[in-house]
């Protein structure tokens, strides 16, 4: 599905935490869009009965926006390669901060289906810039929209997972990797 960039101008940013198998996440928005999707806690191990639910915010004021993305995340707990026929939430231009990473995530995201995974070089070529591994690496370590733009699928050539996160969150990726691979 195809990825929506809105480019107005940002007024106030509406804050809401919610529950996932994975840990706490917390999504950032404004009237135009996402501005992140961040995991606050890891759950060890991750346990498939919690449900997605708000645990912070406001249930009244959830914006059509906020609902999509715990829609979104409900469907992909339950049956992760149902998300590809999902729309991608609408995120806000103010996040990408160049043509290039737009061009990586876009890709990424409609692209690399649930349970499947690119090298970071495979991206660079897919994208059509065989030379900008790096710039892939880059794109993909300054993902503030995580699993929705799915940065865990990107690993390294030799099948390396790479540093997720900085490192300190890469059993997640494989267990979402490992969720993708068996859902």
């Amino acid at each position: 599905m195809p990825m929506k960039f809105k480019t107005l101008k940002c007024a106030t940013l509406n804050l809401w935490k919610i529950n996932t198998p994975i840990g706490h996440i917390e999504i950032t928005c404004c009237e135009s869009g996402l501005h992140s999707i961040i995991q606050t806690t890891v759950a060890s191990p991750p346990d498939l009965s919690v449900k997605v639910s708000l645990v912070q915010g406001c249930i009244m004021d959830l914006s059509a926006l906020v609902k999509e993305v715990l829609n979104w995340f409900t469907v992909y707990f339950k049956h992760p390669k149902a998300t590809s026929s999902l729309c991608i939430p609408i995120i806000c231009s103010v996040v990408l901060k160049s043509d290039f990473r737009k061009k990586a995530w876009l890709h990424l995201a409609s692209e690399i289906q649930a349970g499947e995974t690119v090298s970071y070089k495979k991206l660079a070529e897919l994208i059509g810039n065989q030379g900008a591994v790096r710039a892939v690496g880059s794109a993909m370590s300054n993902n503030p929209i995580s699993i929705i733009i799915p940065c865990h699928r990107v690993i390294k050539s030799n099948g390396d997972i790479g540093k997720y996160a900085g490192g300190f969150k890469n059993d997640v990726k494989k267990w979402l990797l490992e969720f993708e691979r068996n859902s």
